[in-house]
């Protein structure tokens, strides 16, 4: 009997192998699913860096497009073509000088209420 053993070995070793082979595969499938959420976290994490910089961005350049256009709006110029009728020369002066100022803008254009141009100026 005992060569018998020798020869082919008893269930328990194959049961606890068969164990042993499933846990390891467990435990490398458990640990290759902390590094995806791993990863995923740090994509996350940069997606919302880039998120709030673009935000933080963005809001910059609102308020200095506003503050642009508020400035244009309380200009002597504008004040004098618009309430006192004066000629347009000083506002397309000021237009000038403005798109010359700021190499993104193309154009500035002043529209009266009928929808017609009145005051144009293009960046060259």
């Amino acid at each position: 009997m005992s060569t018998f053993n020798q020869k082919t070995p008893p269930l328990r070793y194959w049961l606890s192998s068969i164990v042993g082979l499933i846990a390891s595969a467990l435990i490398i499938l458990f640990f290759i699913e902390q590094l995806k959420n791993e990863q995923l976290q740090n994509i996350l994490n940069e997606i919302e860096f880039y998120n709030s910089s673009l935000n933080t961005h963005i809001k910059e350049f609102k308020k200095q497009e506003n503050d642009f256009v508020s400035m244009i709006c309380e200009s002597q110029e504008l004040h004098n073509f618009l309430i006192k009728k004066k000629d347009s020369s000083s506002i397309q002066q000021l237009f000038y000088n403005l798109i010359k100022s700021k190499r993104d803008i193309m154009q500035i254009r002043f529209i009266d209420l009928k929808g017609m141009e009145k005051i144009r100026v293009d960046q060259d």
